[in-house]
């Protein structure tokens, strides 16, 4: 049975002395093996020290990357692991065991030295992206409730989102709390041309509604990301191998076409080698090769948003 509660404070009278499932986004940027920008882990603190208040035990679960499945010390939750503790500025166990052997006994006795367990990268079980049923039931079976604290992962039909939730009490987390509230009060804006909406992201395909949305109430749309590729390709210029929609082209270029007063879009890019193996460079959008990968915009772009 679902049990899902709308405030994360309707938690409070489930988790006194239980252990509580809690699904964050630790997908932070790697540089030189260390974490270089903690901005994630430190927005799923308040939570996290919240339940631990409220006297719960805490097994985080989490992803790094897409391994697709495939175990990979490079996308390892290890690399994470040290600055969580640092932050949260207790002591955590690291627990590589594999799900399917994972025991609540085991957890159990951990929790008399630990107040929080983290769990390598979820994505490393193929099961995780699958929805698997026997897996969505291993993973509940850790825990007493789920609180999901990973808005960023919340639209993915993903085990440890959308199934956790069918089989234990359900709770949103702070961070989650407040996103929402951000989206309500972003979608119930009336026209506000003094305003400018900057979107990111991989896939124009889910946000194509955002776009058109912001284009008829705001002055200007920025948009980034990799989705930026879908347009640069639709508008006729070269985009190498860079991640895009093809099946998108016909209706972004539609959307520029209508909108092209108040759409802006790279006009220089960050590029390198599909592999990553060649340093990065700066090139014009309209100079791209055809082995060319984009993986940012460009400083005259970065000046251009900048200055809108």
């Amino acid at each position: 049975m679902i049990t899902i509660k709308k405030k994360f404070s309707d938690s409070f009278n489930f988790v006194y002395n239980k252990i509580a499932l809690v699904r964050v986004d630790l997908n932070c940027p790697i540089q030189d093996q260390e974490v270089s920008d903690p901005t994630r882990i430190e927005k799923v603190i308040p939570t996290i020290l919240k339940l631990l208040e409220k006297k719960a035990k805490i097994i985080i679960i989490s992803h790094l990357g897409r391994p697709k499945g495939i175990p990979s010390e490079n996308l390892s939750l290890k690399k994470v692991f040290d600055k969580l503790e640092i932050i949260l500025e207790k002591k955590l166990y690291f627990c590589d065991v594999p799900i399917k052997n994972l025991k609540k006994d085991f957890l159990k006795k951990k929790f008399d030295e630990f107040e929080i367990i983290l769990l390598e990268n979820i994505r490393f079980y193929p099961e995780e992206e699958k929805f698997e049923d026997d897996f969505i039931k291993k993973l509940s079976s850790l825990g007493d409730i789920f609180v999901n604290e990973c808005f960023s992962c919340s639209h993915r039909k993903h085990s440890s989102i959308a199934g956790i939730p069918k089989l234990l009490p359900s709770f949103p987390g702070l961070l989650l709390e407040k996103e929402i509230q951000n989206l309500k009060k972003l979608f119930f804006i009336t026209n506000d041309l003094n305003s400018i909406a900057i979107i990111g992201g991989s896939k124009i395909s889910t946000k194509i509604s955002l776009i058109e949305f912001y284009t008829k109430k705001f002055s200007k749309v920025l948009i980034g990301g990799a989705m930026a590729n879908t347009i640069s390709l639709a508008l006729g210029n070269e985009i190498g191998v860079s991640l895009h929609e093809k099946k998108m082209l016909q209706l972004a270029k539609e959307i520029i076409d209508e909108y092209s007063d108040k759409i802006i879009v790279p006009e220089d890019v960050i590029v390198t080698d599909k592999k990553i193996k060649n340093i990065p460079v700066v090139k014009s959008i309209n100079k791209i090769d055809t082995k060319d990968m984009i993986v940012d915009i460009g400083p005259q772009t970065r000046m251009l948003f900048y200055n809108e």
